[in-house]
């Protein structure tokens, strides 16, 4: 269980409810906020990736861990849980490239993950540090068809996983990433 004394919430700015409640779990998972809270993600950061943010995203999200992580009121002997941290900032990083999460209109919290973990991300994807294009090479029809005979479903996923690898390369892919396959049969 969580320590009382590291509970803080989050500032609703309009109506962000669907932003902080993202942020909430994503920095309650432990091997996560741990990358942020010991910084280990400043030498990770991908300047020049024009998919991304420039790293602003992740310094931003840095300082939101750390600011909800603060143990205690400043000003009270209490735990903080009455004590909420304004993201502000943060939101307006996502805002420069979605700008429907800087209106106070209702968002969809999945459409927040998923553009946040993307832009997460591609701050610190190495494969486009350099900003320059990537190029993979084009799949064999022979690798997507499950009746192959010349290549099995664990070989398939190996060959997939290998050209997400050449156009992905940052610590969520460790952290959160990973690969499933489905089958739908008919009778």
């Amino acid at each position: 269980p969580l320590d009382v004394n590291h509970i803080r919430g989050l500032k609703n700015l309009g109506n962000t409810c669907y932003m902080n409640a993202v942020l909430q779990c994503l920095v309650r998972l432990p091997n996560f906020s741990s990358f942020f809270l010991n910084s280990l993600w400043k030498n990770q950061i991908s300047y020049r990736n024009s998919f991304g943010f420039m790293g602003n995203l992740v310094q931003q999200f840095s300082s939101t861990t750390k600011e909800l992580y603060q143990p205690k009121n400043p000003s009270s002997s209490g735990p903080c849980y009455t004590y909420s941290y304004n993201p502000k900032e943060l939101r307006q990083v996502i805002a420069g490239k979605y700008p429907d999460f800087g209106t106070s209109r209702q968002q969809d919290a999945q459409e927040f993950l998923v553009r946040f973990l993307d832009g997460l991300h591609e701050d610190m994807n190495q494969s486009r540090a350099a900003g320059k294009k990537i190029v993979v090479k084009e799949v064999d029809d022979e690798e997507l068809d499950f009746k192959s005979n010349k290549i099995n479903h664990a070989q398939a996923s190996e060959m997939a996983w290998r050209r997400h690898l050449q156009q992905n390369q940052s610590p969520l892919i460790n952290l959160l990433q990973g690969q499933y396959m489905t089958i739908t049969k008919s009778d």
